[in-house]
């Protein structure tokens, strides 16, 4: 039995306006359903501690939504390229939209689990499938800036949605906070109705999950990701720990400027041509290294500081610079997939990170971020002795 797939069709000139409009469409859509589960990001282990949980307990029914997230995403990746892309949009917020029904239920830990699964579903999948129709709804010459500007879409809700959840909390508890998080589902689901992404036609071509996942297009990529995000998941995890042993106070700073800067970098890879995306690869990989490294040094807030507008240019295009290599190297009908696949890069790589900055209980924390500094140098240089074989290919 073939599988149903589907060949997208070139977007021409005459409908990039259209095409835009959808874009902005699916953009805001992608906020408003990213923010539901980070509503409720901060507020779950308070829950989970109400219903007697340990601090284990709840940081394994926390960790659930990661794992399930992270085992799904190229299952999804699939699913986005044999039923199209917005169906498995709609399937992913009606499963969110009815995964709160469990906490209608007699409030218990395993119940709790059973509902992280499901959140860890629909976002992954989700993610994987909005991301994906962005790329269809973009001329090939304005990937690298259209993948910067949607990714701002998590950039935001990962950045606001944690702030709102808690405020909520605090003025009326967690179901509060849940019934807001539900309604932002529905308004990402109402957004998307008008979205319209280009016409599929039928294709025989299959979509082989497995051959995907060791097709060199997407594997050169994904290990490169991979190298850059442990450096994520190190300053994520325990930046403020280091902060805190150094004496720095008001740590937050370096993220918000973090922040800030990343954004301005995604901004500005729009001016960046496709032939310019292995050099801005390598440019941004080593900001990244060179922050990383300098971190150790640090005693002083302004110091981090500095080291937070760096580390923001380079991480801010490394993401988005890798995706648009994914995204031109693989045919359409393969996107899902491929993205789904190489997306998993960027939850190992942050889980790596943080499990080996744990390794400063034993070797100190400047150690630790200069040791560790090795892998995304290890990655750069796979990544430009592998960049021309994979031109040769695409």
């Amino acid at each position: 039995m073939i599988d149903k797939q589907y060949e997208l069709q070139e977007i021409s000139g005459s409908h990039e306006l259209k095409s835009f409009s959808n874009f902005l469409l699916l953009l805001v859509a992608t906020i408003f359903f990213t923010s539901t589960y980070y509503i409720l990001l901060p507020v779950l282990p308070l829950y989970l501690e109400s219903l007697g949980g340990n601090y284990l307990q709840i940081g394994f029914v926390m960790g659930i939504f990661s794992i399930s997230s992270l085992i799904l995403r190229p299952i999804s990746g699939s699913f986005a390229d044999r039923m199209g892309r917005k169906a498995l949009l709609y399937a992913s917020i009606i499963v969110f939209l009815c995964t709160p029904l469990f906490y209608l239920l007699t409030p218990s830990l395993l119940l709790a689990s059973l509902t992280q699964i499901f959140y860890g579903f629909s976002v992954g999948a989700f993610t994987v499938a909005s991301t994906t129709m962005a790329t269809d709804l973009t001329p090939n010459e304005k990937i690298t800036q259209y993948v910067g500007i949607f990714s701002l879409a998590f950039v935001a809700a990962k950045g606001f949605a944690p702030a709102i959840g808690n405020l909520l909390f605090i003025k009326y508890g967690f179901h509060g906070a849940l019934l807001f998080s539900w309604f932002a589902g529905l308004v990402s689901l109402l957004l998307l109705i008008p979205v319209k992404g280009p016409r599929l036609i039928s294709s025989n071509q299959n979509v082989h999950f497995s051959k995907m996942l060791f097709d060199f297009r997407v594997q050169m990529p994904m290990i490169t990701l991979f190298c850059g995000m442990v450096t994520f998941g190190i300053i994520s995890n325990w930046l403020s720990t280091f902060a805190t042993n150094r004496g720095i106070v008001n740590v937050s700073s370096f993220f918000f400027i973090n922040t800030a800067f990343m954004i301005i970098s995604r901004l500005f890879t729009a001016k960046i041509t496709i032939k310019g995306l292995p050099r801005l690869t390598v440019v941004t990989g080593v900001l990244m290294i060179v922050s990383i490294w300098l971190i150790a040094g640090v005693t002083q807030l302004w110091q981090l500081a500095l080291i937070g507008i760096v580390y923001g240019i380079g991480y801010g295009a490394y993401y988005p610079t890798l995706t648009s290599i994914v995204v031109l190297s693989v045919n359409k009908e393969e996107r899902g997939t491929a993205l789904g696949i190489y997306t998993m890069a960027f939850d190992l790589g942050v889980t790596a990170g943080s499990v080996l900055g744990g390794l400063s209980h034993y070797f100190g924390f400047v150690y630790v971020f200069w040791g560790i500094t090795i892998i995304p140098i290890l990655g750069l240089l796979y990544f430009w002795h592998q960049h021309r074989r994979l031109q040769a290919l695409v």
